[in-house]
């Protein structure tokens, strides 16, 4: 497909500031249906308003390269990497990961992994982590008998203390306060 015309170059300068990082571009059954339709409208139709519809048509099939985030077309894949990386936190409450791991094991740059994951939660990837961490440890808190000291082991932290500290930040209380609030 070949296009020209005034638009070009600002289309160029757009692509250029929306994305970011050079990415790959996914395959896409919308995208390629997309495509056969203007196709199949260029090769057979050849009145006025089928010819402008398959032109205004262009223009968003163009468009869905630019904006790949925006369109939806690639925003599918971006939710279910980050549901993917969620649920595997969630299986993996009881170890200590680091970030680098959690890239490689979903075959993504560190950078672009925190960068997506803070876009789309608000969060840190670690910071998120220890939400999750602190949410088990209540649930534990208020429905076992376990001490703070197997809780902590439980959730990956070696140093009971350390744990205790980041549970007091994130939940405004200490475990043992937590625990008798309940």
């Amino acid at each position: 497909m070949h296009f020209k015309g005034h638009l070009c170059p600002s289309l160029y300068e757009r692509h250029l500031e929306v994305n970011e990082y050079a990415q790959k571009i996914p395959f896409d059954s919308e995208r390629i249906a997309m495509f056969d339709r203007i196709f199949q409208m260029l090769s057979n139709e050849y009145a006025s308003q089928q010819l402008e519809f398959a032109n205004i048509l262009g223009l968003h099939f163009l468009s869905s390269f630019i904006y790949l985030s925006v369109d939806g077309l690639n925003t599918h894949s971006k939710s279910n990497l980050i549901e993917n990386i969620i649920a595997y936190l969630d299986q993996n409450l009881d170890s200590t990961l680091r970030t680098e791991d959690i890239a490689q094991k979903f075959n993504y740059s560190t950078s672009y992994v925190l960068n997506l994951f803070k876009k789309h939660t608000g969060y840190s990837l670690i910071q998120f982590f220890n939400l999750k961490k602190m949410q088990k440890a209540c649930e534990y808190l208020k429905y076992s008998d376990l001490s703070i000291k197997e809780i902590s082991f439980k959730l990956g932290f070696q140093d009971p203390f350390y744990f205790s500290r980041i549970f007091k930040k994130t939940i405004g209380q200490s475990p043992s306060e937590y625990r008798e609030d309940v």
